[in-house]
């Protein structure tokens, strides 16, 4: 569910809205954990993981998005009439995430910066103190680019919490789900008072913003784990939740769309948990990275397509579920051949 606010926060912003719910960098932040949390747990897992780690991870990331890019100039050729986009140096430069109409670029570019950090430490250091590299390297990597726009550095600090969450799984989930609330909300509370007392805007957002990332993945993970236990537990600790990042809020004078993030968050956490929806939750889960990668450019052609908004959000929904199956299928081939090959010379 976390693509589909991600759709919803990016089809507000492309329209005249006076309130967009600023979820982006939230649920953004909670695909960063999770890709923490795979990559650990396959290295726990797996034997020799690391053996051509940098280009498999990097070939998984940049086949769809060239894929993606080729897309784009079609749409914008056909779509646009858009015949000098080979001239425009944005999509020749930023070919490698589609081009300047997609949204995927700075994402991109972070996941394989992060794919570099977690090979190198943990290639040549223990786990522990590879996780300690990792995140020290990650919070060095989001101080520098604290200078840029916030979504390059509002959300990167959750890559080294999924790893460790992977590293103390055991531990962590030995602990009754209530209690890690519990432990998360102080400890965000806390933090929240101290960044609004002691430090200076610019590193106050670089820490608040990934500190939203950090209770929102709290309230998404515990209240999938609480709903199997209990249903008024569950939803007292989504209204907890939305109490304390509320209070996070006003404390640092971060008001804005407070009122639709919240419901959003909320409703996404309980259609997540439905197991009712699991087959269409699963499909999403399954093309999620390449809906990412095509959702902005099907937003514009809908919009360019149906000026009538329910009608544009429908068709903007439906085509980026068709072209991410698409893109899924294309670049399957590609590794799936490579399978195939490794399997026969074996």
């Amino acid at each position: 569910m976390l693509i589909v606010g991600i759709f919803i926060f990016h089809f507000c912003g492309m329209f005249p809205y006076e309130i967009v719910p600023g979820v982006g960098h939230l649920l953004v932040g909670a695909f960063f954990m999770l890709s923490g949390f795979g990559l650990m747990e396959s290295f726990k897992n797996k034997k020799n993981y690391l053996d051509d780690f940098i280009g498999k991870k990097t070939a998984r990331l940049l086949v769809p998005v060239w894929i993606a890019g080729l897309l784009v100039l079609v749409f914008q050729w056909f779509v646009f009439d858009n015949h000098s986009i080979l001239n425009d140096q944005r999509y020749l430069f930023d070919i490698i995430s589609g081009g300047p109409a997609s949204t995927t670029t700075w994402f991109v570019v972070e996941l394989i910066f992060f794919y570099i950090i977690f090979y190198v430490s943990f290639k040549y250091l223990k786990p522990k103190p590879a996780i300690v590299a990792v995140t020290a390297m990650s919070l060095l990597l989001m101080a520098l680019l604290s200078q840029q726009q916030p979504m390059w550095y509002g959300s990167g600090m959750m890559f080294p919490v999924g790893i460790i969450w992977s590293y103390y799984r055991d531990k962590i989930e030995s602990v009754k789900p209530h209690g890690l609330l519990i432990v998360s909300i102080c400890a965000t509370l806390i933090l929240t008072y101290a960044v609004s007392k002691y430090l200076e805007p610019a590193i106050n957002n670089l820490i608040y913003g990934n500190l939203q990332c950090l209770l929102v993945g709290t309230i998404l993970l515990a209240s999938l784990v609480m709903r199997k236990n209990n249903i008024a537990q569950w939803l007292a600790a989504l209204f907890l939740c939305n109490i304390v990042y509320y209070a996070s809020g006003v404390q640092l004078g971060h008001l804005d769309n407070l009122a639709t993030i919240l419901p959003l968050i909320t409703i996404l956490s309980i259609v997540a948990g439905l197991d009712i929806l699991s087959p269409m939750t699963d499909f999403m889960g399954e093309i999620s990275y390449e809906f990412y990668i095509i959702h902005g450019m099907m937003i514009l052609v809908s919009k360019a397509w149906f000026p009538d908004l329910m009608t544009c959000l429908i068709s903007s929904f439906v085509l980026s579920l068709v072209f991410a199956f698409v893109i899924k299928r294309v670049s399957n081939v590609f590794f799936d051949s490579k399978k195939r090959k490794s399997v026969t010379s074996g």
